[in-house]
């Protein structure tokens, strides 16, 4: 009910947007917590569930299947019988928490009456948060992470995200020790990396953005393979130094990989980053020399 009251008082929302700057939050560690914490409960809704720590036993002695095996147990238990979770909060509903989103991210820059016209404008609360990530603790880093995610989650929102700089902001956050945290942040990205026409991004946020995607399609998770061979194949059409660049990270090899999946979705993002990988010389001289002619077949 709370957030549902916060929604509905816009100056309120302003305010927490507008009272910090961005110096602050460079310069005070505590308040990019804050500022970080605020928006991902923002943006969280009651279907983003948090996993227990791994660190715990006996959830540090669990896979992923065994982990959402014991969730969907829990699920069909009667409410008397689930076990208690300290500090348990509602986050709202996802039709709640999808408005937040879509406030953050096309809203929160705009002043009363003010409509977009032109291009993508740049949210400022994405461009607070980038300074979150980059100034503050690991812990701060995992939180923009994962709001990150939350708000890569519909395409429209992606060009406002990459005019605020979100594309940097998830580089930076793309290596981070925390397997959650991390897959969040290489799975917005690869979000970002299908629907974004390249030259919009940097170019050595382009060229930067190439291993994690690599990386990313080696993942267990498909819907997350795709995503990234997606994002991947769309960066491969730019320029021959990153058709290079992921040759020389064995993204041949990564993409010629996914022809053996069981899913005929990732197989077909494989053989797309593969022919966007042909225009490269090295490819090309390979194919001239016999070299790749019994991996097409």
């Amino acid at each position: 009910e709370f957030k549902e009251v916060l929604f509905e008082s816009k100056k309120t929302l302003k305010a927490i947007q507008d009272l910090p700057s961005a110096q602050d939050l460079i310069e005070d560690p505590q308040l990019s917590f804050f500022y970080a914490s605020i928006v991902y409960n923002l943006c969280r809704s009651k279907e983003d569930r948090i996993r227990p720590k791994k660190e715990s036993f006996p959830f540090s002695d669990m896979g992923e299947d065994d982990l959402n095996a014991i969730e969907e147990f829990y699920e069909k238990m009667p409410q008397q019988g689930r076990p208690a979770k300290n500090g348990e909060i509602d986050p709202g509903s996802k039709e709640l928490a999808q408005k937040m989103r879509h406030w953050c991210v096309m809203d929160s820059s705009k002043k009363p009456g003010q409509t977009s016209v032109g291009g993508p404008s740049a949210s400022s609360l994405v461009g607070h948060l980038g300074k979150c990530a980059a100034h503050g603790s690991v812990r701060v880093k995992q939180i923009a992470a994962f709001v990150m995610k939350f708000l890569c989650q519909e395409p429209e929102h992606r060009p406002h995200i990459v005019a605020a700089g979100g594309v940097r902001t998830l580089l930076n956050l793309v290596d981070l020790e925390d397997d959650h945290a991390r897959d969040a942040a290489r799975q917005a990205l690869a979000q970002i990396c299908i629907v974004t026409n390249p030259a919009m991004m940097q170019y050595s946020e382009q060229l930067d953005a190439v291993r994690p995607l690599q990386e990313l399609m080696t993942h267990r998770h498909e819907l997350l393979v795709f995503e990234a061979a997606m994002g991947l194949t769309n960066l491969l059409g730019s320029s021959d130094e990153l058709r290079t660049r992921c040759i020389q990270g064995e993204g041949w090899t990564s993409c010629r990989d996914l022809l053996f999946s069981e899913n005929e979705m990732v197989q077909r993002a494989g053989v797309e980053a593969m022919c966007n990988l042909c225009l490269a010389p090295e490819i090309l001289e390979r194919f001239a020399e016999g070299r790749c002619e019994l991996e097409i077949k």
